[in-house]
């Protein structure tokens, strides 16, 4: 049996808050005298100023694997993904990375901010042990990539966040490394840029590397994953099929609703809200909604509107329930979970945004909540037609093309 090229077993970090040190030199002696005598340090559990940002996690991953790490903010990803990258050292519990990493965290981690860009290429392609002879073989394609190349020799602190982000993606994806570690600095770049990004990622996966990626982007950890761990609280709650451990994480209590609110009543709260997106073909996209409904006060009976919108404002669909009769059932003593499905052409590459609205026939209308993130959607490598830069249209329409011939007198 293949071991996994990478293996987390019980690692754990913990932070002391509000204190660098112990304090005075005679509290740090003491605390290394004790720490030989096999004593730990207890005052920070006494005094509740200790953080466990990861608390006891195991995992494997397998060669070539995609995995998917999600997470509220603060649930421990990025502590993760430091000590994968050798950038910090667990508390308690060990990680084994077999191969080269190459990792994305931060905007600027691992350039020399005085160096140029085209030595801190050199550099990094060194750290990861290549020689200059390699690492010069792989240049061009890096700048190109990079689409910087007219400041290649420009020192990367007069690179702007975005010049930095665009560099660093290049030379990890680029150099020789068996793990490529990419965190949510991506979102930084522009909507191309992470377009081309996420293709790159798919052809590094071809290519049989591993790749641990970290992004609240759904699409893309639905499209992109084939596995995914979901984080809360520096443990891991959930690890299994990247879409299903993403609806967990749209689905939990923590999430917060990132909306407008035009209209409430009172009766209702929307405590929860999710929508994935799956191309299927170029002809098709399967587009699902859940909406969780905290629903104590409200009349036994309800409609509940939906639409999608385009970051412009313009309105790709709508599905109205009381025509049809699809009316929401409330006891009063449990939430109400709303799922709407349906298949349409494939949408243009971009976010958009939902509205969620609630009625009665009688009592008129409860609450709206407008601009909800719902999906983002990115272009499809099979699919010229959404990659193109002069494509405009909401929909991609298939269509038969044949050129008709006069007939011969």
């Amino acid at each position: 049996m293949t071991e996994p090229i990478i293996e987390v077993n019980h690692i754990s970090k913990r932070y002391r808050l509000g204190q660098i040190g112990a304090g005075s030199l005679r509290e740090e002696l003491s605390a290394v005298w004790q720490s030989l005598r096999g004593r730990s340090r207890k005052t920070a559990d006494k005094n509740g100023n200790e953080l466990r940002a990861l608390d006891d996690v195991s995992f494997k991953v397998k060669t070539g694997e995609i995995l998917g790490v999600i997470g509220h903010n603060g649930a421990g990803k990025s502590t993760l993904l430091k000590i994968l990258s050798r950038i910090t050292e667990p508390t308690s519990g060990e990680a084994t990375l077999r191969g080269r990493v190459a990792s994305l965290l931060e905007v600027g981690t691992g350039f020399h901010p005085e160096l140029s860009g085209r030595d801190n290429i050199f550099l990094s392609g060194a750290v990861l042990g290549m020689s200059k002879d390699e690492i010069a073989q792989k240049f061009d394609r890096i700048v190109e990539f990079s689409e910087i190349g007219k400041f290649i020799n420009t020192p990367i602190k007069r690179y702007s966040s975005g010049m930095t982000v665009r560099l660093g993606f290049a030379v990890a994806a680029h150099l020789d490394a068996d793990i490529l570690i990419v965190d949510e600095v991506l979102a930084v770049g522009d909507a191309r840029f992470q377009e081309k990004c996420l293709n790159m990622i798919r052809s590094i996966q071809e290519d049989g590397r591993t790749i641990i990626f970290v992004s609240h982007n759904s699409s893309a950890i639905e499209s992109l994953c084939t596995r995914a761990i979901l984080l809360e609280r520096g443990k891991i709650v959930a690890d299994g099929p990247a879409h299903q451990v993403m609806r967990r994480y749209l689905q939990s209590e923590e999430m917060k609703i990132d909306g407008r609110v035009i209209i409430n009543d009172g009766r209702l709260k929307l405590t929860s809200f999710n929508a994935t997106y799956q191309y299927i073909d170029r002809s098709t996209c399967r587009i699902e909604f859940t909406i969780l409904l905290d629903a104590k006060a409200a009349p036994p009976e309800l409609y509940i509107d939906m639409a999608l919108e385009t970051q412009e404002n313009v309105r790709v669909l709508q599905l109205v329930s009381l025509p049809h009769q699809y009316s929401a059932q409330c006891t009063g003593d449990k939430p109400v979970s709303i799922t709407y499905t349906l298949e349409c052409s494939p949408l243009k590459p971009g976010d958009y945004f939902a509205t969620v609205y609630v009625h009665h026939p009688q009592l008129g209308p409860l609450l709206q909540v407008d601009r909800i993130k719902a999906i983002s959607v990115i272009a499809q490598a099979d699919y010229p037609e959404c990659r193109s830069s002069g494509f405009n249209a909401l929909l991609t329409v298939p269509f038969e093309f044949r050129q008709n011939h006069n007939p011969q007198s």
